[in-house]
């Protein structure tokens, strides 16, 4: 077997598992969104539908993810892209591959995983350590231009108990100063969550922690 047809193959063997727990969660527990969190970059820009980036790994080469094609084929509820890198870095820009995925979506939500990990980081670059604003507020400003991108999911939650150069207060100042609705399901989903209270997070062994709740049934 040559190399591109091993490429092929194991392409293939990743399809079928995401095609497969597609289906069965579907099948079990319908309202359930089953999503994935990919590398930030589908393809550099020397492929075809790539973005303008020279990442070091892609998404599509090294870890043999065809996110689009599972897009494209509905086998997934939603993505969140992991864009951990700053505006204007010049291997893999923040801008150009939020912008990517903003016209790369095939109706499938898009939300945003931000690198809050990355802030006033002692080993990361300056753009991470600058304030007023800092790079995190920038990039969710800019989210805003983007009509398909629905949202931010952020890593590590580690970082909002250290909280670096206080980034829990501007985020709430600025961005989420009112309760956050539920994201929506798809069309035809009949089932929905119930509510729930009482929620807990206890600590496990290790570093491990679960978390607990009650429904109103």
């Amino acid at each position: 077997m040559n190399s591109a047809k091993k490429d092929d193959w194991r392409r293939e063997n990743v399809n079928q598992i995401i095609r497969e727990l597609h289906s069965t969660i579907k099948n079990i527990k319908p309202w359930v969104q089953f999503g994935i969190s990919p590398f930030g970059v589908w393809r550099n820009r020397e492929a075809d539908r790539g973005t303008d980036t020279n990442a070091g790994q892609t998404k599509l080469r090294r870890s043999f993810a065809d996110v689009l094609h599972w897009m494209e084929q509905k086998w997934i509820d939603y993505v969140v892209p992991q864009i951990y890198w700053h505006m204007g870095h010049a291997l893999a820009d923040y801008e150009n591959i939020a912008r990517w995925w903003n016209n790369n979506h095939f109706d499938t939500p898009v939300y945003i995983g931000q690198g809050i990990y990355r802030i006033n980081g002692k080993k990361e670059e300056k753009e991470w350590k600058k304030t007023n604003p800092t790079e995190l507020e920038n990039q969710l400003q800019f989210n805003k231009t983007l009509k398909n991108i629905e949202g931010s999911v952020f890593f590590s939650g580690r970082t909002f108990l250290d909280n670096p150069l206080n980034i829990n207060e501007v985020l709430k100042d600025k961005f989420y100063r009112n309760p956050i609705l539920q994201a929506a399901h798809k069309k035809g989903t009949t089932n929905v969550p119930e509510p729930v209270y009482d929620v807990s997070i206890d600590k496990l062994t290790g570093k491990m922690q679960g978390i607990s709740f009650k429904t109103l049934r």
